[in-house]
């Protein structure tokens, strides 16, 4: 095609573009193995649901624009089609109107979308003869509407011009003042639609390869989306499980922080309590000190009452036995026959006399007894350095006495120790 027949617009451009991009699609459509397909897919990771879906969207959205951009371009490349057929019946024989067979004029002829060419007014008068608007191609029986039909002079933009060949001229007869402009420009118009046909016919097959790898795509994507959404659906009912069971380990927790919180208050209570017990079981200890140390000296002064006890009643025991001598004495000497006193019994009668008179001068603790002579009541002896305590029993306070080193004796050997204490 001549870069200087038709102007470079924005719509060219985005025609390049699009074409570059339907060719690899189509590249990898018609490739034998699907390794361009594998490395496609490997050079990015592995997309989410959400992600495919856009891809999608996006892919069927291109599709949509460049189906869109296709039909511009059928409507812009129109005009070449019909300047191609009417050069085509003009150079061939046939170069006639099908309809009325009369000799078929650039300016008088309009073009079908299946490509045939015709004398206008012939199809306006053969859609009157019918009630519908729609008939059909003389030739291949197409349908035809009134409103498709694209005359020559509409179709071309203004200020085109197309030179006609000296051959075409010369078989119908025309002259130079005859030709017109659109004559001059099929010419170079049907080298232009040629290659723009070629052109067309791979962009369909690229289209029909995109729309086969839309449709493949979508497929996938729809398996994928099914499965994602499995996928989802356990996650989602795992997490709901999941949620259950920190729901009842958050009550179980609940409970448990309770029960401490009571069993934290019963043992605060206890403690409490422990502590009061505690301050009076110490009040109790002092008091019970207190107390042994008034129980030991009462205990000790027992003890030495205990002592004076034991030697009175020994004491008294030996009174006791030598009254029942003396009573004995005096027994025998009634029941013998009165004989004189001798001077030497008179002498002892008065020396005991005296002796008993002397006894009962001093104090005696014991009213209404004769207190025992100054050798008898000797004090008891001092306690040694080291001596243990003497405690005083419940039992046998007046059987036993208290012996030095602690150990008790009965009264007979407290007896005999004092007698020989008294012989020493």
């Amino acid at each position: 095609m001549d870069p200087d027949f038709f102007p470079v617009s924005s719509s060219d451009s985005e025609e390049c573009q699009l074409r570059e991009r339907s060719r690899q699609i189509f590249d990898i459509t018609n490739s034998h193995s699907d390794d361009s397909v594998i490395d496609l897919c490997q050079t990015k990771p592995k997309l989410q649901f959400e992600g495919i879906t856009a891809i999608v969207k996006n892919m069927m959205e291109d599709v949509s624009t460049a189906s869109k951009r296709v039909q511009v371009l059928m409507q812009q490349r129109t005009a070449e089609h019909a300047a191609s057929s009417i050069e085509e019946y003009a150079s061939s024989s046939a170069s006639e109107c099908p309809i009325c067979r009369e000799v078929l004029f650039a300016s008088e002829a309009c073009t079908t979308m299946c490509g045939h060419i015709f004398h206008s007014a012939c199809i306006q008068k053969l859609s009157e003869c019918k009630r519908t608007k729609q008939v059909s191609c003389p030739i291949c029986r197409a349908d035809v509407h009134v409103g498709e039909l694209i005359t020559i002079k509409s179709g071309l933009p203004e200020g085109t011009s197309l030179p006609s060949s000296q051959q075409r001229n010369d078989k119908f007869g025309i002259s130079k003042e005859r030709e017109t402009p659109l004559d001059r420009a099929i010419t170079k118009a049907l080298t232009a639609f040629s290659k723009f046909s070629k052109e067309k016919n791979m962009f369909q097959k690229s289209i029909a390869g995109i729309q086969r790898e839309a449709r493949m795509i979508i497929l996938e994507a729809k398996r994928e989306a099914k499965a994602a959404k499995s996928e989802y659906l356990s996650r989602v009912e795992s997490m709901k499980n999941k949620e259950r069971e920190i729901l009842k380990t958050t009550s179980r927790i609940a409970e448990r922080e309770e029960r401490v919180v009571v069993s934290q208050e019963k043992l605060n209570n206890d403690l409490a309590i422990c502590a009061k017990q505690k301050s009076d079981l110490r009040a109790m200890e002092e008091t019970l000190k207190f107390k042994r140390k008034e129980v030991e000296q009462k205990s000790r002064e027992l003890e030495e009452k205990l002592f004076d006890i034991a030697a009175k009643e020994r004491r008294l025991v030996r009174l006791k036995e030598g009254l029942e001598v003396k009573s004995q004495v005096y027994e025998r000497k009634r029941s013998q026959p009165s004989m004189p006193e001798s001077p030497r019994q008179r002498k002892r009668r008065r020396a005991e006399s005296e002796i008993g008179e002397t006894h009962t001068v001093q104090s005696n603790p014991f009213p209404g007894k004769v207190r025992l002579p100054s050798a008898v009541n000797r004090p008891p002896p001092p306690r040694r350095a080291g001596q243990k305590q003497r405690t005083s029993s419940t039992l046998g306070l007046l059987s036993f006495a208290p012996k030095r080193g602690g150990i008790q004796r009965p009264i007979g050997g407290v007896a005999q120790r004092d007698s020989k204490r008294n012989r020493i």
